[in-house]
C-alpha cells in the first residue's frame, strides 16, 4: 500500500477513529488485565480445562437441587403466615 493511499485511508476513516476514542477511551491498566487473562486461559492444559468442565457441570447439578428444595420452603413458609393470619 502507497503512502498516498494510507494516508487517504486514515483521512477518510479519522472521523469513525476519533469518535470510537471518545466513545471508549484506552485504559492501559484495563488492556494489561485483559491480556493477562488471556494468556491464562490460552496456556491451560487439556486436564485443566476438562476440571474446569467437571467444576461448572457439579455446580450446575447443586444449584439445580437447591432450587426445588428452596421454592418448597419458600412456599410451606408463605402457606405458614397465610394460615397464621
Amino acid at each position: 500500500m502507497s503512502s498516498m493511499s494510507l494516508l487517504l485511508l486514515l483521512q477518510t476513516e479519522s472521523y469513525e477513529l476519533r469518535l470510537q476514542a471518545i466513545k471508549e477511551p484506552y485504559n492501559a491498566s484495563q488492556e494489561m488485565e485483559r491480556k493477562r487473562a488471556l494468556s491464562i486461559v490460552l496456556s491451560q492444559t487439556r486436564q485443566q480445562k476438562r476440571r474446569d468442565e467437571e467444576v461448572l457441570v457439579e455446580a450446575k447439578r447443586i444449584a439445580e437441587s437447591c432450587i426445588p428444595s428452596m421454592l418448597n420452603r419458600s412456599l410451606a413458609d408463605s402457606f405458614k403466615v397465610e394460615r397464621t393470619v
